[in-house]
């Protein structure tokens, strides 16, 4: 029985060691993906809501 439970701790670590190296990858990569879409987004609905609202309002003026 003790056998059984070092066998499950050792297999435990070492799959916990590389999980661990996958999962800092991984982070890593959605840091990346984080620096370049959440400023996208924001220029992408700065323009939305600040500069078409804007140009739709002086649209209307010109239709009469």
């Amino acid at each position: 029985m003790n056998y059984i439970t070092i066998s499950f701790g050792r297999y435990g670590s070492y799959l916990f060691s590389f999980c661990n190296l996958l999962l800092e990858q991984y982070q890593n990569f959605l840091y990346a993906i984080g620096s370049i879409f959440a400023p996208l987004f924001a220029v992408l609905l700065t323009d939305y809501f600040l500069i078409k609202m804007r140009s739709s309002k002086d649209d209307n003026l010109l239709i009469d």
